[in-house]
């Protein structure tokens, strides 16, 4: 019995994080909501205020679950989003307002 897969289950899982924190990032983590754990940096250099960095979630892309984002400052500042609906090529903007104060 053979399976086919429509042309948007094998798109590329993808979308964008801008930081528009007025300060430079140096980690960025993904996670979906609910984990405990943050992974890896996603970033392999510098991420720039105005500047925005390409997302692939890969395999495990879920459009259905909620995600987290956390931001790193190159101060130690972390600047988070929870529980997002990521869709394919969203637009995620991190500001001054995601800021952490208690962590």
């Amino acid at each position: 019995m053979s399976s086919t897969r429509s042309r948007s289950d094998t798109a590329p899982r993808s979308f964008t994080i801008r930081n528009d924190t007025g300060f430079t990032a140096r980690n960025v983590f993904v996670r979906k909501a609910g984990e405990t754990g943050w992974g890896e940096n996603i970033l392999s250099q510098p991420l720039y205020n105005g500047r925005s960095i390409f997302v692939r979630l890969g395999e495990s892309f879920d459009a259905s679950s909620l995600y987290s984002i956390r931001m790193v400052d190159i101060d130690g500042d972390v600047y988070a989003k929870y529980n997002i609906r990521i869709q394919e090529q969203s637009r995620i903007r991190i500001i001054i307002d995601d800021l952490e104060y208690d962590r």
